[in-house]
């Protein structure tokens, strides 16, 4: 008789309660073990509630970290074994590089459907990095138009498109390869 798996642990933090609910009854497969409305109630959640994921709002604006750049900084520092997807409205191509540089393993758009933030937590427990279709085309045309000539130039077929989309997304070479059953 084999032992069950551990089920998926998750914090939510937003400071919206809307939000939260909302996360919630999407995320009703999994175990919410914690909520917290701000920054320092996340950071304290943290401390003494174990988790496997954290998904967080960009930018809760009162406590310590009303930056959200400086706050997952802090919780990769403090947390490392935590995967955090972000979720934001921003659409700033540099915040969400800068989000995906500084080690956040997903990126959900809150103008998405609530289905999708299932799909980031399922991706993002599978080890690979998401981000919501709306990012991915945005960060996907700020590559193409640091080379307007280059991306003239160049005709690409459908299945290199969507090499070059996956590795927007943040997926490896490996990762895109197994994806797409290639070797």
């Amino acid at each position: 008789m084999s032992a069950s798996p551990t089920p998926l642990r998750i914090i939510l933090a937003d400071d919206h309660p809307v939000v939260l609910m909302g996360a919630k009854m999407a995320l009703a497969p999994y175990t919410i073990v914690a909520q917290a409305h701000t920054a320092d109630e996340l950071i304290e959640q943290l401390e003494c509630t174990p988790c496997d994921i954290l998904i967080t709002d960009y930018s809760m604006p009162y406590g310590r970290f009303p930056d959200g750049l400086a706050l997952t900084g802090y919780l990769k520092r403090h947390f490392a074994q935590v995967q955090v997807i972000v979720m934001t409205m921003l659409r700033h191509p540099s915040l969400l590089q800068a989000l995906l540089h500084g080690g956040v393993c997903g990126i959900f758009d809150k103008r998405s459907p609530l289905g999708e933030l299932v799909r980031a937590v399922q991706t993002v427990n599978k080890g690979r990095v998401y981000l919501s279709p709306s990012f991915a085309g945005i960060l996907q045309a700020r590559t193409l138009a640091c080379a307007p000539d280059a991306a003239a130039q160049v005709n690409l077929t459908k299945r290199e498109i969507e090499v070059v989309r996956l590795f927007v997304q943040g997926l490896s070479g490996r990762q895109i390869a197994g994806q797409l059953n290639r070797s």
